[in-house]
């Protein structure tokens, strides 16, 4: 029996030892992504917050910008309103308006880290109050498209950016330089330029610049980019205090309606759709219905080079096609008061 016995325990130790140890199943994996930067912005003339999905550390070090001479290191670092901001303190400071690159690295609590570079524009701490009040969207190759604005209220016009489409979506983006402007200047931004010398943007007076339709008594200012123009029945145009800021004013405007098409709500494309709706959702352009469709925008059936989009002389902004008209030929007034007069077919 005790043989037996001593046989036995020993199967029981032999059969233990074959059992394969249990699979304590999949690891947890730890924090494998990079923070990702969601915003930036200059507060200040030397400051600039910087936003992340998840909190940082702060280090000036990991922080260096470029202002046209030598690349400077911050001099501070700290944090915002919450873990995930920081605002970065610069060496120097940046002119309204003037456009930089800041370069900079952010880790999070688990060490991944991103690197990155962003564009800046100096701050401006009194911007001129705007709107949109002609375009020429049908120019042609002797007279070419161009938008008007109004001032509102005077400020410096460092930083603010036109762009045809909306903020972030757009064809091409002009970045105003800094000039001074008064409560009921006009200024007018022409977007393709025929090259002549004479093309000037108007940084000391009104009558510096010459060139088609540039207006001695208005502020003209020239986009030299690629591409430039309006679209000429489908488009949208969008104001704001900076490229990366606020909107100040927009306008939509469109021959389309929504049977025109299916997949794009009758805009025609998904780019024109998505302009529409951000520009909607920032209440720049107010829909009768729970989305902004074709039959929302001003209709500019009947533009031509001299017919052009206008927002009534008294300057109302209700952020609506009514607010608009299309001039009599001939009737167009780049860097003056708008005419009242309406295009009948």
């Amino acid at each position: 029996m005790r043989i037996h016995g001593v046989i036995i325990a020993t199967a029981v130790v032999l059969m233990a030892a074959c059992i394969p140890e249990l699979d304590p199943g999949p690891q947890e994996p730890g924090d494998l992504s990079p923070p990702a930067l969601l915003s930036w912005q200059l507060t200040d003339a030397d400051s600039v917050a910087i936003r992340f999905d998840e909190a940082v550390t702060v280090t000036a070090e990991d922080y260096l910008l470029h202002n046209g001479g030598e690349p400077e290191a911050a001099s501070a670092c700290e944090y915002g309103d919450s873990p995930d901001c920081i605002v970065v303190t610069l060496a120097s400071i940046v002119a309204p308006g003037k456009p930089c690159m800041l370069d900079g690295r952010a880790q999070d609590e688990a060490g991944n880290s991103i690197t990155f570079s962003v564009p800046l524009w100096g701050y401006n701490e009194s911007p001129a109050r705007l709107i949109i009040n002609e375009i020429l969207c049908q120019g042609s190759s002797t007279r070419p498209d161009w938008v008007e604005f109004r001032v509102l209220a005077g400020g410096n016009l460092a930083g603010l950016c036109c762009a045809v489409g909306s903020l972030n979506d757009y064809e091409h983006r002009y970045v105003f330089p800094n000039r001074l402007v008064e409560s009921g200047d006009y200024v007018v931004l022409h977007l393709k330029p025929l090259g002549n010398p004479l093309e000037k943007d108007e940084l000391d007076a009104k009558d510096q610049s010459g060139g088609m339709d540039a207006n001695t008594l208005a502020w003209d200012f020239w986009y030299r980019g690629d591409g430039g123009g309006l679209p000429g029945s489908n488009g949208a145009v969008s104001l704001a205090l900076s490229p990366m800021g606020a909107y100040e004013d927009a306008l939509l405007y469109s021959d389309r309606t929504s049977a025109s098409d299916e997949k794009y709500r009758g805009f025609g494309t998904a780019a024109m759709l998505a302009r529409a709706d951000a520009i909607n959702a920032a209440a720049m352009w107010l829909a009768a219905g729970a989305l902004v469709a074709p039959e929302d925008c001003f209709r500019p059936t009947g533009t031509t080079s001299t017919r052009t989009l206008c927002r009534l002389s008294s300057g109302l902004d209700s952020d609506a096609a009514s607010d608009w008209h299309i001039v009599p030929t001939k009737g167009a007034t780049p860097g003056a008061v708008n005419s009242d007069e309406v295009y009948v077919p």
